[in-house]
């Protein structure tokens, strides 16, 4: 299954990678009500990439209508691990390699986030693959999992976009 999100930011793309990069707004993502506990793995560069892993237990609410046999193969808590690697280079565009593994869960989430400049500011494009081995149920555990990031993807824009109101913008008034 691919997901394909667009995000428009009225702000310099060099200003959204340096906030997906800050161990403060990473944290403030980690502090979303899904999220039991988390702990910060991997937060600097290395081998030429910015590198940011997470592993966080969050807690998953199954929807009435889901297959018993996905309902037996889920709890309503998994760990999640993970794994965004950024390109550094030059000028204003960044592209990041972005992986996500769930114990317990069949099922593989990997792709891209890209941030480049757009209009008045920036678009923030994320297109994500969800692929599981698991036989006949497969496809129903990857629109289950695309259901749940796409309003974890939501989220988290409304999340950046708060945060570019409170903290960003409040910071350059100030200066």
């Amino acid at each position: 299954m691919k997901i394909e999100e667009r995000h428009f930011y009225d702000i310099p793309s060099i200003d959204l990678f340096n906030l997906f990069t800050s161990k403060e707004y990473i944290v403030a993502r980690c502090n979303a009500p899904d999220v039991m506990d988390y702990s910060i793995d991997y937060f600097g560069e290395k081998e030429g990439r910015f590198v940011v892993s997470v592993t966080a237990e969050i807690l998953v609410v199954m929807p009435d209508k889901i297959p018993k046999i996905l309902q037996n193969m889920m709890s309503d808590r998994h760990t999640m691990k993970s794994v965004t690697e950024w390109e550094l280079g030059e000028g204003d565009a960044r592209l990041a390699h972005y992986r996500v593994a769930m114990s317990g869960v069949p099922a593989k989430i990997s792709g891209t986030i890209g941030i480049k400049p757009h209009e008045t500011g920036c678009l923030n494009e994320l297109d994500l693959t969800i692929k599981s081995s698991v036989p006949l149920v497969g496809k129903k555990l990857c629109q289950f999992i695309g259901t749940e990031m796409k309003t974890g993807m939501a989220d988290e824009h409304q999340l950046a976009l708060e945060y570019i109101e409170n903290v960003y913008l409040a910071g350059q008034k100030q200066a």
